[in-house]
């Protein structure tokens, strides 16, 4: 069950978190935290999947994302956060009115690891606020967290809460590095062939960006999390902490997040 996919007929990366193992023992809860990519596209059959499941979508996305692949999921949302989580953390693209924006910002991309520590270095109390709106969903139903790909804002978001609730390492990071498996393919492919139609190169750290998810990278993130915050449980304990979670909320989320390993 652990990591099981959601079959949205119209995206790639839609799962549950539920059935992951706890250190100490205990397993995450099922149908309390789901992530995913975007969804454009809800069919009559994927509304009946998530409806009595599915209340919270959180929105990761920018508002030209937003605007230019709309998501089919605010219809049936509960409850609704739109954040953009990488403002300040990515490049906002050229300064020119003659030049292409989408093409300005892929010329200045980022590495992963650069572009993770700028989502820690900007989006902490977001971060936070991200923790509390699953705990306020979670006696109705789901929280789904989601951005274009769900690798990147969503990969990062979704492992400082599985991390903080101690989740074990290993775990926390082929979560994440599924991800690359889920988007290989038709995904992928459709993103790489927008990129060229925009005229930029479709480098190694492009196709990175776009579909990767490596799982050194979420490694040496937590590991350096921990490093930062050595007096916590765990490095994301420590940085919610830090970034506005009280005691209490965190005794919420573990209580949220985590149930008793089946017997």
């Amino acid at each position: 069950m652990s990591g099981e996919r959601i079959p949205l007929s119209a995206t790639f990366n839609t799962r549950e978190c539920a059935g992951l193992p706890v250190r100490g023992g205990g397993v995450i809860r099922s149908n309390v935290l789901w992530r995913s990519d975007a969804v454009p596209v809800l069919t009559d059959q994927d509304v009946a999947l998530l409806d009595g499941r599915l209340h919270t979508v959180i929105d990761l996305r920018s508002e030209t994302e937003r605007a230019s692949l709309p998501s089919a999921l605010e219809a049936i949302a509960r409850e609704l956060h739109r954040i953009d989580l990488a403002a300040g953390a990515l490049p906002s693209g050229g300064a020119s009115g003659e030049e292409d924006p989408t093409a300005a910002m892929l010329a200045q991309i980022p590495s992963l690891e650069t572009l993770y520590r700028g989502i820690l270095t900007e989006a902490g109390p977001v971060i936070a606020e991200i923790a509390r709106a699953v705990i306020a969903a979670a006696p109705h139903g789901a929280t789904l967290i989601h951005c274009t790909a769900g690798k990147d804002r969503t990969g990062v978001s979704v492992a400082l809460l599985l991390d903080a609730v101690g989740v074990e390492r290993e775990a926390v990071v082929e979560n994440y590095a599924r991800t690359a498996e889920n988007l290989a393919g038709e995904w992928a492919e459709r993103m790489f062939a927008a990129i060229i139609a925009h005229g930029v190169p479709l480098t190694e750290g492009i196709r990175a960006l776009v579909s990767a998810s490596p799982a050194e990278v979420m490694a040496e993130l937590l590991a350096g999390l921990d490093t930062e915050y050595p007096d916590a449980s765990s490095g994301a304990r420590g940085y919610l902490a830090v970034h506005g979670l009280t005691e209490a909320e965190l005794a919420e989320l573990d209580a949220t997040l985590v149930a008793p390993a089946p017997a």
